[in-house]
């Protein structure tokens, strides 16, 4: 076989091997970049090139350390509860703002800022339409089914908290890099969710039988009562009182460390206490209540009075 004929069956078989890049197959990269440029040009008319698009699945904790802590987020609802978020950087606030109050781009880009109350006002539109446009275009690839439901809400003031609020799962996080067109600026924009849908919660039986009861008596149980200890209550005259000085000695006649009374609001007697302390701080331990005692009554006899002389 010739060295030509040897090379055409290769260049055969590396074109048989390339993938072919068709562009009505869509692919879950290809749906999130048309997702966020048609609801960029459909919610703040901003014309948006998406660079690239990267993906990446991990607990909780870890994602979040990946959203750098200047950015814009806000939270992602879905069944009524904090689901996920969304996370935008300076540049792309920055041009969501100054496009829907000058008209058009800066040609500099943004100096960074804190988040104001403006920019969660006019990119919050944004976040909303690319959720809402976002199934549509995953349905035919592996992302499927992933954003389906959810909705934009209100803004979540630090990663510290999305981390206290956010379920404990699998979240996946799509990281989109962004072009302004003619503006020599880059922006990000960051969508975690987790990774599968939690399960709707069973529908209430209706005939199931009423707990409001016990509903009542945890929530009155777990109401917070104001209790104050009382050592010792004595009246003094005014001028006493205005007498008084740093590190005078007030006598407490029959004072003792077990007479402390602890007293609801109105006054009520709760609980007998003994002062005490623990970790060098004052404290008191709850005593138990003395148990009544019945005692023997002796009645009160008249006293007998002496005969007197000459009766019988």
């Amino acid at each position: 076989m010739t060295d030509k004929a040897q090379i055409s069956i290769l260049r055969r078989m590396a074109k048989v091997a390339l993938p072919i890049d068709d562009p009505a197959v869509m692919t879950p990269s290809r749906a999130l970049r048309q997702a966020f440029s048609r609801a960029a040009e459909t919610s703040v008319q901003l014309a948006v090139t998406v660079l690239g698009v990267t993906e990446e699945e991990g607990p909780l904790e870890q994602m979040l350390d990946q959203i750098d802590e200047a950015h814009l987020l806000v939270e992602v609802v879905g069944q009524g509860m904090l689901a996920g978020l969304a996370a935008m950087d300076v540049q792309t606030r920055s041009a969501v703002i100054e496009l829907s109050t000058m008209g058009k781009l800066s040609a500099v880009a943004a100096v960074p800022r804190p988040v104001t109350g403006t920019d969660v006002m006019l990119c919050t539109p944004l976040v909303a339409e690319f959720l809402t446009l976002l199934p549509g275009f995953c349905a035919d690839t592996t992302l499927d089914g992933w954003a389906d439901g959810y909705v934009a809400g209100g803004r979540i003031a630090s990663r510290r908290a999305a981390g206290l609020r956010l379920p404990d799962a699998v979240y996946r996080i799509a990281r989109l890099t962004l072009d302004f067109g003619g503006a020599a600026r880059q922006g990000e924009v960051v969508l975690m969710l987790p990774a599968h849908h939690a399960e709707a919660p069973p529908p209430p039986v209706a005939d199931a039988p009423s707990k409001w009861a016990e509903q009542m008596v945890e929530a009155v149980g777990a109401a917070p009562a104001n209790l104050h200890a009382v050592l010792h209550r004595l009246r003094l005259p005014i001028h006493q009182v205005e007498a008084f000085d740093v590190g005078q000695v007030i006598p407490l006649p029959g004072v003792t460390v077990s007479s402390v009374r602890l007293e609801g609001p109105d006054g009520a007697l709760a609980a007998r206490a003994r002062l005490g302390q623990v970790s060098g701080m004052r404290a008191v331990r709850i005593e138990a209540m003395p148990v009544p005692e019945l005692k023997d009554v002796v009645p009160n006899r008249p006293e007998r009075t002496p005969a007197l002389e000459g009766t019988n």
